[in-house]
């Protein structure tokens, strides 16, 4: 439940922060070994702009992973996570699109109590020190009309690193569906424990819906 609580706080707070905005403002990209919370950054050109609004619905998504072992693949998920896509143009297809991510790590949950527990520890997440695990991605590279890369940055442990996302996404009235994966490298998250028995290699699936929460916003 205070997981739950810390997430829908930071969810609150970041969409009062961009309710808020009422100029023009970019969103650019930062040094990886900064924190990728700080990425909307405010423009001083002055330019009129829908922005929308669409917060993940948690009961309709699942995020999840899946890692190989030399006793069999690991699968895991996490039961507590929130966020929003916010389109500050025309909609999916505009450059100018912000996803926000951020996971519990505490609400973590295998098909095994003794690997939910190893994975929790200190070894791996250590979520008593690093609760969370954030995604912030401000570019989509499209292929066709549901088909794309989502690029943006990921922290794990409090290391930020670039991660692209291959996505199926589509927009219908007022609701936006995401299909999400990708295979990052654990070390590169200083996650280094029992790499001759567990893969570098972690896969990372998200299956996102979200729903319309807020409406225009125009320059003052």
């Amino acid at each position: 439940m205070l997981g739950k609580q810390r997430i829908l706080i930071d969810v609150l707070m970041m969409l009062v922060i961009i309710g808020s905005v009422v100029t023009a403002y970019t969103v650019q990209a930062q040094d990886e070994t900064r924190n990728p919370d700080g990425m909307l950054a405010m423009s001083h050109k002055s330019l009129m702009f829908n922005q929308n609004v669409y917060k993940i619905v948690e009961d309709a998504s699942y995020m999840q992973f899946h890692v190989n072992t030399n006793l069999g693949a690991v699968w895991g998920g996490f039961q507590e996570f929130g966020g929003a896509f916010v389109m500050m143009n025309n909609g999916l297809k505009e450059d100018s699109v912000l996803v926000v991510i951020k996971i519990n790590v505490e609400s973590l949950d295998t098909n095994t109590a003794m690997i939910g527990m190893t994975l929790k520890g200190e070894d791996f997440f250590d979520v008593d020190n690093f609760s969370a695990i954030r995604f912030v991605g401000s570019t989509f590279e499209w292929f066709n009309n549901t088909e794309a890369v989502l690029k943006g940055y990921m922290t794990i442990k409090n290391v930020t690193r670039k991660v692209a996302f291959y996505v199926e996404l589509t927009q219908s009235g007022d609701r936006v569906t995401m299909k999400a994966s990708t295979t990052i490298k654990r070390s590169e998250f200083g996650i280094y424990s029992l790499l001759y028995f567990v893969s570098d290699n972690v896969n990372l699936y998200m299956n996102i819906e979200a729903r319309k929460k807020a409406a225009t916003i125009s320059k003052m």
